[in-house]
């Protein structure tokens, strides 16, 4: 009942207004004459705009000011620096003296001797090995037993690969043996195992693995058991790098070749003579036969004659050795050696006399 009575009031309302539905109800007796004044009369306050002054009052005190919030929050940071500062001097000036004998209720911590030890030895007992070959082997189920060796802390061309160690009785840390082979000593046909059975000097034993680079050699624990195997970390190209290169091939010498005027130091010009050495580095002689007053034995090669038995010459070493002579000839010719690369001279004769020169010649 009392729902639709809410409902018939909020319809009355809203088709007569609140005004009209207090007629109603006062009308039909069920509300005092009273009510009517009274709803006539807007809200007033007490004093006027005491709301609205009482609101901006409150705003200034929390935003302007030293009372306000952002005031307040500077006053704080002001006073914990001072309180840093003090406190940081102070703490500056403490001098602290111990007293030279402790006092009796003072108990030394017991001493540290043997402890690391003790802890890295002490024994698993499900899988019977000490705490550091443990990790060792920890470490390698992490890497899936992917990596041949645990780098070397030092060197990590080395690495310790971790076996099983002695399956009863005490366990001693175990001694990394760094090897010092003879990184320059590798040889043309040296294997990794030969190179270091042959230079390493740290009293390794090295043995073929059958595995990685084909070598390793057994590292043992303070107890000398045997505990893992060191192995080569390094790469078959970085062991191939340090092979000698390989020898070259001789250089091959041939004689010299006229290279063109341009290319060439003309050296003096002498004039034929009966017979003469030139001492002097060349690759060569020109010779020029201007004329024989006395012989007309010769050929004709288009305007070039050629003599016939008019003399010879002969390039020498520097040590004096001669090569197999040439015979003269043409009226213009070229003569180079034809055993060596650099001529120290020539020995030459002339017959019948020819008039014309000689002059040596060197490639620039």
């Amino acid at each position: 009942m009392w729902e639709e009575l809410a409902q018939l009031a909020a319809e009355l309302i809203a088709a007569y207004g609140v005004q009209a539905l207090l007629a109603f109800l006062v009308d039909r007796g069920i509300l005092p004459q009273s009510v009517l004044g009274e709803t006539g009369q807007p809200a007033q306050e007490h004093q006027p705009y005491a709301i609205e002054e009482s609101v901006q009052f409150i705003q200034e005190r929390l935003l302007v000011g030293p009372q306000s919030l952002s005031g307040l929050l500077d006053a704080i940071h002001n006073v914990t620096r001072d309180v840093n500062a003090h406190t940081d001097q102070v703490v500056g000036n403490v001098q602290v003296t111990w007293p030279p004998d402790p006092p009796s209720w003072y108990t030394a911590p017991p001493a540290l001797d043997g402890v690391p030890d003790a802890v890295w030895n002490w024994l698993l007992p499900s899988a019977n090995v000490n705490a550091w070959i443990g990790l060792a082997q920890a470490y390698f189920g992490a890497w899936n037993v992917g990596q041949a060796a645990l780098p070397y802390p030092a060197d990590p061309r080395w690495g310790f690969y971790v076996g099983t160690g002695p399956a009863e009785g005490t366990r001693g840390p175990a001694v990394l043996v760094y090897p010092t082979p003879d990184w320059a000593g590798v040889l043309a046909d040296d294997t990794v195992l030969s190179w270091l059975q042959r230079t390493d000097t740290s009293g390794l034993v090295w043995t073929d693995s059958g595995r990685g680079l084909g070598a390793w050699a057994t590292l043992y624990d303070s107890l000398s058991n045997a505990v893992g195997q060191v192995v080569p970390l390094f790469t078959e190209e970085t062991f191939d790098s340090l092979r000698p290169a390989p020898p070259s091939p001789p250089s091959i010498l041939v004689p010299p070749i006229w290279p063109g005027a341009a290319n060439v130091t003309l050296g003096t010009l002498y004039d034929l003579a009966k017979t003469a050495t030139i001492s002097e580095p060349m690759d060569g002689v020109l010779v020029v036969i201007s004329g024989f007053p006395n012989y007309s034995y010769k050929y004709q090669y288009d305007d070039i004659p050629s003599y016939r038995h008019i003399g010879g010459l002969s390039f020498f070493d520097d040590q004096g050795h001669s090569e197999t002579y040439q015979g003269l000839g043409f009226a213009s010719a070229i003569y180079t050696p034809r055993t060596m690369r650099r001529a120290a001279g020539v020995r030459y004769f002339t017959d019948h006399s020819p008039v014309g020169t000689i002059q040596p010649w060197t490639i620039i």
